[in-house]
């Protein structure tokens, strides 16, 4: 029977990583962060019959020492929150004791450690797989699968609606919130167009269907989309595409916040996240939910809808992506030991079949 760690298994994304894998696998679960007694809280809401597979540990996730003395008999250690800062010693801590490794936090900091540390995953013997979750994760997945699909194929854009009823999620952490800042510092425009990668300023609009209709969306840089289009050379036009937060968070609120990140101060940066915090809280509306759509074509041809996947909880969105990589980890060896991106490292058929059948939408157009 499989054991594994969970750092950030009560937060919103771990603790439904932490179901998804008690429903769907036999592993057993220890959930880490610094309260306990909210793990304790979340495990009496399980069925009777998996509550014996949960334990807890208080753990700083920042100390790699601390994070290695937990991994004993551990065969996975996920990072489902927390800053770079964690995931790089919880990184380390895995190679220490050879312990295969899946986090869900993207940041451009983070990846040019964690590819800078490739080599010692491969001598330790371990499975590292990176930037799981659905943003990113799925976008080049998405793109994997339909390139199988759909022979020539040249263009493929993934464009996003992530909308977020955040009033109704209560308190969020200090962590969670560091978290949140961090991807507005960190955002970078840039797509693959006519083979060659740019910088993009251009917005587009895009029709997602009911609910959300036709949205305006910007490009982010995803590096996982190089490797795809690396892996993928028949495809000239490339990108994953974003919409906003409304027009007063878009115009007003992250230039503020954006700037606060760029001053020194760790203060500064927290009460930039506060801000947007409030006023996402503040502004953002019905409809929610998550929409990830593939449009793309052949060359010569008309662009059109190719795939779609959502769900109305985005947090459930980037779990169930994370636990079929975990799954597929666990079940070795079918990659070599080395660092992957979830979107490259996962196999595109039984990946989405995983979570379809976990609940999330899954709509395959070509």
């Amino acid at each position: 029977m499989a054991r594994v760690l969970i750092v950030g298994g009560y937060g919103n994304a771990g603790w439904r990583v932490a179901e998804g894998l008690l429903r769907d696998s036999d592993a057993e679960l220890m959930l880490a962060g610094r309260n306990p007694g909210r793990a304790t809280q979340l495990a009496a809401t399980l069925p009777i019959d998996r509550r014996g597979r949960v334990s807890f540990r208080r753990l700083d996730a920042t100390d790699a020492q601390a994070v290695a003395a937990a991994l004993d008999d551990i065969d996975l250690l996920i990072v489902a929150a927390g800053s770079t800062r964690v995931c790089l010693a919880c990184a380390r801590a895995a190679i220490s004791r050879a312990t295969d490794y899946l986090d869900i936090q993207f940041n451009h900091a983070k990846e040019r450690v964690l590819a800078e540390l490739r080599g010692q995953f491969v001598a330790a013997g371990v499975v590292a797989v990176t930037e799981g979750g659905f943003h990113p994760g799925v976008p080049g997945a998405m793109i994997r699968l339909m390139a199988s699909r759909v022979p020539g194929l040249a263009r493929a854009r993934v464009s996003s609606v992530i909308e977020v009823d955040w009033a109704s999620l209560g308190v969020l952490s200090d962590s969670t919130v560091s978290e949140i800042t961090d991807q507005v510092a960190d955002f970078r425009m840039a797509e693959l167009a006519d083979g060659h990668w740019r910088k993009s300023t251009r917005r587009m609009k895009v029709d997602f269907g009911a609910p959300f209709g036709i949205r305006k969306v910007v490009s982010m840089d995803l590096p996982e989309l190089h490797e795809v289009a690396d892996s993928l050379p028949q495809l000239r036009q490339v990108g994953f595409y974003v919409g906003g937060f409304g027009p007063v968070i878009d115009t007003a609120v992250l230039p503020l916040v954006w700037m606060a990140t760029r001053i020194p101060s760790e203060r500064a940066a927290a009460a930039g996240g506060r801000l947007l915090v409030a006023s996402l809280r503040r502004f953002s509306k019905p409809p929610f939910g998550t929409v990830l759509q593939l449009d793309g074509g052949l060359p010569g041809g008309p662009d059109r809808t190719l795939m779609r996947v959502g769900h109305a909880d985005a947090y459930l969105l980037t779990a169930e992506p994370a636990v079929s990589a975990a799954q597929m980890i666990l079940a070795g060896p079918a990659h070599p030991p080395g660092l992957y991106r979830q979107a490259s490292f996962v196999e595109p058929v039984t990946f989405f079949r995983d979570i379809e059948a976990a609940g999330v939408n899954v709509e395959i157009f070509g």
